[in-house]
């Protein structure tokens, strides 16, 4: 028998508090035209004849549908423990996944060992993520992708949409769009993310949750007809149960200074019933993502630890919807 709950083990991991951007970078990202170098992710391309078989028995979304579109999606343990998150799209040579770059190391290191004979070439693509929200986001349908000579365009919703370029040619392009737009750190886009419900594993959460936890499968980032790929049993075995699953992604409201992913919620007994996925600092606190269990009913107000196990702020916890 799988246990579904959360690996409780020690991970031991590297992690950095979340840098706070301005105000007026916040101000700008929630009403206006802004434009943001995504140095916090990094690219994945997967290239060779069996690059579609190989990830399609891999991930969890349906790499075969993929054409003109994008789709959010996990590369899972055996366990079905994110191993990453990602967005994944095709390329000229094959395939691209984004992900976060403090795993895209270990990430390319590790799926590499499931190649054995098939015919696929794993490495990382000399490739920047610009985002971009606002007056420059183009009409279309959710994720499309399009390319445009050595450029992509991948719309993620209504405001906002990816642009893929070239690392030389990303500083001239965003030098480009900041002409009629603004500025702004990788942070204030991940405060965008963090409003959309868009969950990013990081190092601090990698091989704790199943894809159901984060609501993987309501955007699209997980398929139940495609077949077998690695961790498929525990998911589908989730979803055979009508998605009943011990923890649910919520969206949090912070006050003090924001902790880093990983940190753990706990109720007034002490007992820690979630843990923080992401996080994005607003200058006078932060607002977050995290998995947290079941049995506790929103809104609610819970104690933040960091890693370390210092108490580092209140939280109250509130539904995505």
């Amino acid at each position: 028998m799988v246990n579904d709950e959360p690996n409780s083990r020690d991970v031991s991991v590297s992690v950095e508090k979340p840098s706070a951007p301005p105000r007026s970078e916040l101000q700008a990202a929630r009403s206006g035209s802004v434009v943001a170098p995504l140095s916090q992710v990094a690219v994945i391309e997967f290239s060779g004849p069996d690059a579609e078989s190989f990830l399609q028995g891999q991930l969890t979304c349906d790499v075969e549908s993929l054409r003109a579109t994008a789709s959010y999606g996990a590369w899972c343990s055996p366990q079905g423990r994110m191993l990453a998150s990602l967005l994944l799209w095709r390329g000229d040579a094959g395939f691209l996944m984004a992900l976060r770059a403090d795993i895209a190391a270990g990430v390319q290191q590790r799926i590499a060992r499931y190649v054995l004979r098939a015919k696929v070439a794993i490495a990382r693509a000399p490739l920047a993520l610009i985002g971009v929200s606002g007056a420059d986001a183009v009409p279309g349908a959710e994720l499309e992708a399009r390319a445009s000579g050595a450029e992509t365009r991948i719309r993620l919703d209504a405001a906002r949409h990816l642009l893929v370029v070239p690392e030389a040619a990303a500083e001239a392009r965003i030098a480009e769009l900041a002409a009629r737009s603004t500025r702004v750190s990788a942070a204030a886009w991940d405060w965008l993310d963090v409003r959309a419900g868009i969950p990013w594993i990081s190092a601090a959460t990698q091989d704790r949750l199943v894809p159901q936890m984060v609501n993987l499968e309501r955007i699209g980032g997980v398929s139940f007809t495609k077949g077998c790929y690695t961790g498929q049993e525990l998911v589908a075995r989730i979803d055979s149960r009508g998605g009943n699953v011990p923890r649910h992604l919520r969206r949090l409201a912070i006050s003090g200074a924001a902790p880093p992913p990983g940190s753990t919620l706990h109720d007034g007994t002490g007992k820690e019933v979630g843990v923080v996925t992401s996080v994005a600092t607003t200058g006078d606190g932060a607002v977050a993502l995290a998995y947290v269990g079941r049995a506790v009913d929103v809104p609610a107000d819970l104690e933040l630890r960091a890693p370390d196990g210092g108490v580092a702020a209140r939280a109250t916890v509130t539904s995505l919807g």
